[in-house]
């Protein structure tokens, strides 16, 4: 969102907003969901794995990203940069 500390600048959401609101909506949307489900992962981590529950809760982390990751990749389409994710 273009903040670093005290900085605040423009950021990706402003550049997506400008050329696809709806886009820019769904990508803050994903990330909102992402930071919810990492934050839903008991601590610490190496523990909560070895339950069910803090398994569930971490792949449901993981689903969340690699959504919010199709969406960079849509993002990255649309302002012209060139992804790899090989």
């Amino acid at each position: 969102f273009g903040r670093f500390g005290t900085l605040d600048g423009p950021g990706l959401d402003e550049l997506v907003r400008d050329r696809d609101p709806a886009l820019d909506t769904k990508l803050q949307q994903q990330l909102a969901a992402s930071i919810t489900a990492i934050q839903a992962i008991p601590v610490p981590f190496d523990q909560a794995i070895l339950s069910d529950d803090g398994r569930t809760k971490a792949m449901a982390a993981v689903r969340a990203l690699q959504t919010e990751t199709e969406t960079i990749v849509e993002i990255a389409t649309l302002l012209g940069v060139q992804i790899n994710l090989e």
